[in-house]
């Protein structure tokens, strides 16, 4: 299946990041979704004349590398199991393709928006620049501050043909923490990034045929809650319970048009 959805991906006209200045939306709404590999195809078949794909260095399905950051007493992911907006992830986020690097502060504000601040990492970065950021960014104390989960994973990013809306597609996430590692090969997680309604959505559209609803778990919690058993799990048992539910769905057709793929 996965290498069907590698096919997929060449109907879709390309984009390169140069002329992605005006979808960055650092100040945005975001709608998730989980979906199957066998959903995600039938899906990317009838999208692919509402979007571009990102391609870089021939890339369209391009390795990520996420490591998150929290307390001892996981401070950030107790915020988020308790419901409370207002809260922050932060992350040192490595692009494997072209090697950048940039550590990255996510704020979820109470009116649901997700505002990211992030700073580059180079060789000549140094270490006061970084704490600099963390300072002025984040209200706790960054001397708190570990690393407690490493997340790889392959991503599709689509951006709509008016450049006001961006999707991101992440498949193959690894887990790695506290000395164990864990995998979904049958995940896909779809997170449609917007500044204001999704009436205009082609992929929002084709989800709703589809019965499929947001579910809002993050890869961070998600990835806590595999590998550490002292951490409070009720409200994520919840969402994961939502996530089994969305995988196990059996894909359906779609409406519309058909695309003859280079896959059979």
């Amino acid at each position: 299946m996965l290498n069907y959805i590698k096919y997929s991906l060449t109907n879709f006209n390309k984009i390169e990041l140069k002329d992605m200045e005006s979808v960055k939306l650092m100040n945005r709404k975001e709608s998730k979704y989980i979906i199957n590999r066998k959903t995600l195809a039938l899906i990317l078949d009838k999208i692919h004349e509402d979007y571009f794909i990102l391609e870089i260095q021939k890339q369209r399905l391009m390795p990520y590398e996420s490591r998150y950051f929290d307390s001892p007493h996981f401070d950030l992911y107790n915020t988020h199991q308790n419901g409370k907006l207002n809260r922050y992830k932060i992350r040192k986020r490595t692009y494997m393709t072209t090697g950048l690097q940039f550590l990255e502060l996510k704020f979820k504000n109470n009116k649901k928006r997700t505002i990211k601040k992030r700073i580059e990492i180079t060789e000549t970065t140094h270490r006061n620049e970084i704490k600099e950021f963390l300072y002025k960014n984040y209200p706790d104390s960054i001397n708190k501050l570990r690393e407690v989960l490493k997340i790889n994973y392959d991503r599709i990013t689509l951006v709509d043909k008016s450049l006001k809306e961006r999707i991101t597609i992440d498949l193959n996430l690894r887990f790695t923490a506290d000395h164990k590692s864990s995998s979904y090969e049958d995940m896909a997680i779809i997170e449609i990034k917007h500044e204001g309604d999704l009436k205009s959505s082609s992929i929002d559209r084709k989800l709703k045929e589809k019965r499929i609803k947001p579910i809002s778990i993050s890869k961070y919690c998600l990835g806590i809650y595999r590998h550490y058993d002292h951490v409070k799990t009720n409200r994520i048992k919840i969402k994961i319970r939502e996530m089994n539910k969305a995988l196990n769905a059996a894909p359906s057709p779609l409406r519309g048009k058909t695309v003859n793929n280079k896959a059979s």
